[in-house]
Formats: C-alpha cells, sequence, structure tokens
C-alpha cells in the first residue's frame, strides 16, 4: 500500500501544490474516502496529516512544502477522470 500510495501522491496530473493560488490540490478520491484517513490507519489521524508526511511528493518547492506543514493552503478536489475507468475494459 505504502508504494501505491507514494506513487499516487507523486503523479502531479493528480495531486499537486499550485503556488500561485496557493492551493493544494488532490484527487477527489481524497474527498470521497477522507474520513478512511480519521480512522488512525498508518498513524493517520485526517487528511491534513497525510499531506504533511508526503508534502515531498507534492511539491518539489520547499516554501510550499512549508505551506502544506503549516496548513497554510487551500484545499480543492480535482474532478475526477471516469475515462481511466474505461482503460481495463
Amino acid at each position: 500500500m505504502e508504494t501505491s500510495l507514494q506513487g499516487f501522491l507523486s503523479d502531479h496530473s493528480r495531486n499537486r501544490f499550485d503556488q500561485a493560488s496557493v492551493r493544494l490540490q488532490v484527487s477527489k478520491i481524497f474527498d470521497w474516502y477522507g474520513e478512511d484517513f480519521e480512522q488512525g490507519h498508518q498513524g493517520f489521524t485526517s487528511l491534513q496529516t497525510l499531506f504533511v508526511k508526503y508534502a515531498g511528493l507534492l511539491t518539489d518547492a520547499n516554501s510550499a512544502r512549508q505551506r502544506i506543514a503549516a496548513g497554510d493552503h487551500r484545499l480543492e478536489f480535482l474532478d475526477y477522470d471516469w475515462s481511466l475507468n474505461d482503460l481495463g475494459k
């Protein structure tokens, strides 16, 4: 799971920090399953704790990683690309 999560968070087409708008833009999947990260699985108590741990995967900029760690950003859930479901057909 750890490797899959890291790979997913590293995909900047789905998860990224936009410095211009100071927004952490993440996949809609985190909106749908956000409560799962509040249950303490792997030590996460919220989406914020998840994003802080993996801030280095979400952005290369040190200033952006600091904003993520401080919670100094807006959280935006990106639209889900439903065409991905068709790839397996």
